[in-house]
């Protein structure tokens, strides 16, 4: 039999019967391109959406960088071990045996006595509300307050602020630089470095000499025991301590109010450039943020 003779004609299939059905041929595909319907069209809206979605997340840059971090981790693990096995117990031992206004009241006091630091940034910052703020509670604290163990400037309201000349150079416009973890001290900048030995010699506790240092264990040591649960919850559920740290660090330095992290020309997020943000930033802890002796409230 010839198979070719059979070529041409359409394919037949037979059911059980008998009665014999021709095979319609598949259709051939249409010149243009069929409307998409309703499935179909959300279908590739989805499918455009998700695209969109990774290439922005490819896109998207570190919020700060970290040049320095083969330098760092190790530096970081050093302070972490000298806060596990030295800073810490003793914090939490001053915790134990000190009652809990007693620890407010040497805060209060550590506070009241750094006011020369926060005045005069407010001033270099031209915040001159600010500056009549601390003034005045100063004032207050320093006698009703009973030499500001005791804050009744808060309770007549008057608001507390939290500046220092890091923030008073970040006004005038100096960058941050890179990330750096400094031995004891913790994480900083070099714009925060200069701006904190700054702010030693406007602190008291400097112009005394030696007494000064030992008040300056104490309120060390005081200020680890007050925030001793929130360090300690963040060593346990951080899947990197480093990263956390170094994060909530940059969090940390950006103000309360009227500033946001702005990234800058070296990639580095500039936590002082003014931005027209909501108040309602996150803010992080100092104590989560700081190394071992960068609790001090």
């Amino acid at each position: 039999m010839d198979r070719r003779a059979g070529r041409g004609r359409p394919r037949t299939v037979t059911p059980m019967h008998g009665t014999r059905y021709p095979l319609s041929p598949l259709p051939s595909p249409p010149p243009y391109p069929l409307p998409l319907g309703r499935g179909r069209l959300a279908r590739a809206a989805l499918a455009l959406g998700c695209l969109a979605a990774l290439a922005g997340c490819a896109s998207t840059s570190q919020p700060h960088a970290d040049r320095l971090e083969s330098i760092n981790r190790p530096v970081f693990g050093a302070n972490q071990h000298l806060d596990d096995y030295a800073i810490g117990p003793v914090g939490r031992g001053w915790k134990a045996i000190t009652p809990a206004p007693v620890r407010d009241s040497i805060s209060n006091a550590y506070h009241n006595l750094t006011f020369p630091d926060r005045f005069v940034s407010s001033l270099g910052e031209g915040e001159l509300r600010k500056a009549g703020s601390e003034l005045a509670r100063f004032l207050i604290n320093s006698t009703m307050g009973i030499a500001g163990l005791l804050d009744p400037a808060t309770v007549a309201g008057i608001p507390k602020y939290d500046e220092d000349v890091g923030k008073m150079l970040a006004r005038w416009g100096v960058p941050p630089g890179p990330y750096i973890v400094i031995p004891i001290a913790g994480p900083s900048t070099p714009r925060d470095l200069a701006g904190g030995l700054l702010d030693l010699t406007l602190n008291p506790l400097t112009w005394t000499g030696m007494p000064g240092m030992g008040l300056g264990v104490l309120f060390a040591i005081n200020g680890r025991a007050q925030e001793d649960q929130e360090i300690e919850t963040a060593k346990r559920t951080a899947l990197d301590y480093y990263v956390f740290v170094r994060d909530a660090y940059i969090q940390r330095r950006a103000p309360r109010s009227d500033y946001v992290t702005r990234e800058s020309d070296d990639g580095l997020a500039d936590p002082y450039q003014i931005d027209d943000a909501p108040p309602g930033q996150v803010r992080v802890c100092a104590a989560l943020s700081a190394g071992p002796m960068c609790s001090i409230p």
